[in-house]
């Protein structure tokens, strides 16, 4: 696939288009593109409102499971023929505010997906903040989000494989926190406290607890 990225300060355009299945011999060959748009606005003299638009194409209705084949992720398939009820024509809006609180940098952000095939069950939305920053020796940050993600939303293959198991029909909350104990060294931890099968009559817990150590290059 390709990508390219447009970012004059301002303005930013990034797009994509990629193969899912790229082997011509198989049912589901398929190639997917999407864009993304959006501005950085300066709001009075200390915060910045960055938000933006975007659509994302991946032509999935009729084609068989990727992989593997019989895994749809959490998304609509028909059981007899074993292939994708629908497309994934996915309109996004999104929007993040940053600023300081108590000298600190804070992020508060939004994001909402609409699928255009599917009658029903078919948004994704994903609301939180992040307050401090994990950079040199001594700096903390934590954060937190609630998403939620219907049926056919979005497409299950490329969700978060961490959130609920990965998929679609899924929602719950993340936590985070990291400390940096050097300068571009840190510990992160993450909790996930989600559901998954959430249109069916028995939804299960899916909890997970992760602990990282991150290092970044200048």
């Amino acid at each position: 696939g390709t990508t390219f990225n447009y970012n004059n300060g301002t303005v930013f355009v990034v797009g994509l288009g990629s193969w899912l299945e790229s082997d011509s011999k198989k049912q589901n060959q398929m190639f997917a593109y999407g864009i993304q748009a959006g501005v950085n606005l300066p709001v009075g003299d200390a915060m910045t409102l960055t938000t933006g638009v975007g659509y994302y194409n991946i032509d999935s209705a009729g084609k068989s499971a990727f992989y593997p084949d019989d895994d749809f992720f959490g998304n609509s398939f028909d059981p007899v023929t074993q292939t994708y009820l629908y497309s994934y024509y996915e309109l996004e809006a999104f929007g993040q505010m940053a600023f300081n609180i108590f000298d600190r940098p804070t992020i508060v952000f939004a994001d909402y997906v609409y699928n255009l095939d599917p009658e029903d069950n078919n948004t994704a939305y994903s609301l939180g903040f992040k307050y401090g920053q994990a950079k040199t020796k001594g700096t903390w940050e934590f954060g937190y989000s609630y998403r939620k993600i219907e049926e056919d939303g979005v497409f299950g293959l490329i969700t978060d494989s961490d959130f609920g198991n990965g998929g679609s029909d899924v929602k719950g909350s993340v936590f985070t926190g990291a400390y940096a104990f050097h300068d571009n060294w840190n510990f992160t931890t993450t909790y996930y406290l989600t559901k998954n099968g959430i249109d069916t009559a028995d939804p299960k817990d899916y909890n997970r607890w992760q602990l990282d150590l991150n290092f970044k290059f200048k």
